[in-house]
């Protein structure tokens, strides 16, 4: 029976050419925004998910009152780094800790014997116990004693290849230079890495140990702010730890504030609500520090996606009823032969079934021909193919297939199916109602998304156009913009560029979401404001 109405659904198909070309091409349109969409959610959410291990691995993160945008609490990724020795000396429950230095330029230089220095980014440094508490993959090397020396470093498979042509690099010696004026720090390579098969908030290419993050300030009145991991034992209670956290992380400011000469009853009557706990690595990247989630900047692109694929959906089921009256003569006569409803229903599903997969065929040819300019548009370096959650898409598209056979087919399939044979046979199908109102509503609801549709867009387009053409009192194209540390000399080295007229430095970039506040009293009243620090140029 199936393969009766397979034949008779790819004859119809087939009869009406015009027909099966416009659905089909209309789904396959809607499924590529909605593959896209999921392309990129599944990204985003595969961050730090590419080893099971890292289920025991937090990110420490500290309630910080003086950088509260918009008067939220905010609790932020850097940490004193004492933090690190306090969580492990004090809560029997955390393994490991370790401290990873942040990284404030575009990149560093590497010096290889005989070669002119190369720009490398990623390149962070750490204490003895990174590899303790991040399961990476060693290639080669040992991982208990990789970074044990001072001045070592181990690499991922990709930077080792870039710097020496090779992942065979152990005992091969390279010098890192991190600021101008710098003669270079000699390190030695003890370890390389696997990359790991998805992302990773910790972004590295290399982790060097040079011994800054092996002690901490020797005055508590100093602090460095550092990046502060930690592993905990496999199913142990988090809101537990964290409840232990408290009262030793309160202790330890007590005696901070009375080192820098006040008291921690001072700051608790300005507001300031010390805090500190663990967040689960894998919820780091979907709660940045200091900016929105991924998920709130892609809600516009979501909704346009979700937009197009139900125009396509109703466009189907419009398509699909408005052929009905050709059809109904077909559904008469078999009706009269002996054919049931659900039998009837089944016949059309199938087709509908069989536009969808076409539909779906059409849509991966279409997304690898819009990824390119989907992945430059969203900077990202998506593959449908090569994707390393494909088993995972794939159970997806067939979930979306599934679906979408029946929220197109049912539907039209249930009218065709209804059909009163006595009434069709004599002529009077045309007239029938059944079905008319929901048509002409979807009809509606569907102009009505278009019509939305194209005023967002035209909204866009013009907020886009007004971003690109205001006048900013200043020519984009004669301004160059370069992260690098603070130094005078290097800004020294570039006013002696030919053609540099001149040169500022400043302590964030012109427009950045995020400036570091300052205090400032006005009347009796302290007011906090954000600021940025400049030079006179």
């Amino acid at each position: 029976m199936f393969k009766l109405n397979l034949k008779i659904a790819l004859r119809n198909l087939f009869k009406n050419k015009v027909y099966a070309i416009i659905n089909i091409g209309g789904l396959a349109l809607g499924l590529t925004a909605l593959v896209l969409l999921l392309l990129y959610i599944n990204h985003e959410e595969s961050y730090d998910t590419w080893n099971g291990d890292l289920k025991n691995v937090y990110k420490v993160r500290e309630h910080h009152d003086f950088y509260t945008p918009d008067n939220k609490e905010h609790w932020q990724y850097k940490n004193e780094s004492r933090v690190a020795s306090l969580l492990k000396n004090k809560i029997p429950q955390i393994l490991y800790t370790t401290k990873v230095s942040e990284i404030y330029s575009d990149g560093y230089a590497v010096k290889l014997p005989g070669a002119d220095p190369l720009l490398v980014k990623d390149f962070r440094d750490a204490d003895t116990a990174f590899f303790k508490v991040f399961p990476y993959t060693f290639v080669y090397g040992d991982q208990q004693t990789a970074l044990d020396k001072p001045n070592t470093a181990v690499l991922k498979q990709s930077a080792a290849i870039q710097l020496f042509g090779t992942d065979r690099v152990l005992g091969k010696t390279f010098k890192l230079v991190r600021w101008t004026g710098d003669e270079g720090t000699p390190m030695t390579v003890t370890g390389v890495i696997e990359d790991p098969k998805g992302p990773e908030s910790l972004s590295i290419n290399a982790i060097t140990h040079t011994g800054e993050n092996d002690t901490d300030p020797e005055h508590l009145s100093n602090s460095t702010l550092r990046l502060v991991y930690a592993r905990i034992p496999p199913g142990a209670n988090l809101d537990h730890i964290n409840k232990l956290i408290q009262p030793a992380y309160i202790a330890y400011k007590e005696t901070v504030f009375a080192a820098r000469g006040t008291t921690y009853e001072e700051h608790i009557k300005k507001g300031y609500k010390p805090g500190l706990k663990l967040m689960p690595i894998e919820e780091v990247h979907a709660n940045p520090d200091f900016t929105a989630s991924w998920l709130i900047k892609l809600k516009p692109v979501i909704a346009i996606a979700l937009f197009l694929f139900l125009i396509s959906i109703i466009n189907f089921i419009n398509l699909a009823t408005a052929q009905s009256v050709q059809r109904a003569k077909e559904v008469g006569v078999k009706k009269v032969l002996g054919s049931y409803k659900a039998q009837l229903m089944v016949q059309f599903l199938i087709e509908s079934a069989i536009q969808s997969l076409a539909a779906l065929f059409a849509c991966i040819i279409l997304v690898e021909l819009f990824l390119p300019a989907f992945n430059f548009q969203f900077g990202v370096l998506l593959s449908f193919w090569h994707n390393p959650a494909l088993p995972f898409i794939l159970l997806q598209l067939i979930g979306v297939f599934i679906v979408v056979t029946l929220l197109a087919g049912l539907y039209p399939a249930w009218i065709l199916s209804n059909y009163n044979p006595v009434a069709v046979l004599k002529g009077n199908y045309e007239n029938s109602l059944k079905g008319v109102f929901l048509r002409n509503a979807l009809v509606v609801f569907q102009f009505g998304i278009s019509v939305t549709f194209i005023i967002a867009i035209g909204i866009m387009h013009a907020q886009t156009t007004f971003l690109s053409n205001k006048d900013l009192g200043f020519d984009r194209n004669r301004l160059l913009n370069i992260s690098t540390t603070y130094d005078d000399k290097f800004a020294g080295i570039v006013r002696r560029v030919p053609g540099v007229t001149h040169v500022a430095t400043s302590t964030q970039v012109m427009g950045n979401a995020f400036n570091v506040p300052e205090e400032i009293m006005y009347k009796g009243t302290a007011y906090k404001m954000n600021t940025v620090s400049v030079t006179m140029d």
